[in-house]
């Protein structure tokens, strides 16, 4: 694990490119160097123009070939970064993104997996909101039908409620016009009793006066016996007197 810190790919892309810059200027330094060893040497100045354009080619190839091993490391693990990205762009929240080492890429795997995993948290979350929402709007929907039923059912019972009011209302008129009649017929009783009393004052006013003139009569009639004894006395008188003068 140790030994894994001094591969190239854990050094940040600028450690990466003064690496190579360190390299080139190594390489001139040893093309310098290798020049002023063929001056003191006394080599031909063709065969020096070999040597350096041998030493040259060599050393571009070197760098081409470091450069691009460097370049497709990169090119790797940005492949792995924009892959994070499609899947996140896809929707699919399952694929981690993770870049071993130290390096840049690293890091932005890294910081990429956490957005991935807060992404998916975020849908989690809301998806579990969308479930008690649409529970949430069922119940409601149960419960604004019950209410409609029981709307529907206070309006029948108000529809009963006023059928049974104007039917009491029917009965009260009923029991109004039968009250009405039993007081026209009491007043009309009433009045009766009051002419039948008259009646019978009037009656009693005739009996009395009836009686009146019977007890006159019966005084007439004691009067008129008592005359027609008188008179029958008299009449014993004459006869009495006629007798004894032999009239």
């Amino acid at each position: 694990m140790e030994l894994d810190m001094f591969k190239i790919e854990n050094y940040s892309l600028k450690r990466r490119m003064q690496i190579v810059a360190g390299l080139g200027i190594v390489f001139l330094v040893l093309a310098l160097a290798l020049f002023w060893y063929m001056e003191i040497t006394g080599i031909k100045p063709s065969d020096q123009a070999t040597i350096l354009t041998i030493f040259t080619v060599v050393v571009a190839a070197l760098l081409y070939l470091i450069a691009t091993y460097i370049g497709n490391i990169g090119m790797a693990r940005a492949n792995i970064l924009v892959a994070g990205i499609q899947n996140i762009k896809k929707g699919d929240l399952t694929q981690k993104v993770s870049i071993s080492g130290k390096s840049d890429f690293s890091w932005m795997a890294f910081e990429l997996d956490n957005a991935r995993k807060n992404v998916a948290n975020l849908v989690h979350t809301l998806v579990g909101g969308v479930t008690q929402l649409e529970a949430a709007t069922q119940n409601m929907s149960t419960i604004s039908k019950q209410t409609a039923e029981g709307v529907m059912t206070q309006q029948a019972e108000t529809g009963q409620v006023a059928t049974a009011m104007n039917e009491m209302a029917a009965s009260v008129q009923e029991v109004a016009r039968t009250a009405k009649g039993a007081a026209d017929a009491a007043h009309n009783a009433d009045v009766e009793a009051k002419a039948g009393k008259q009646v019978v004052i009037e009656a009693m006013g005739a009996i009395d006066s009836l009686a009146n003139e019977v007890e006159k009569a019966a005084e007439t009639l004691n009067n008129l016996e008592t005359d027609i004894g008188n008179i029958g006395a008299i009449v014993d008188v004459i006869r009495g007197i006629t007798e004894q003068t032999n009239l």
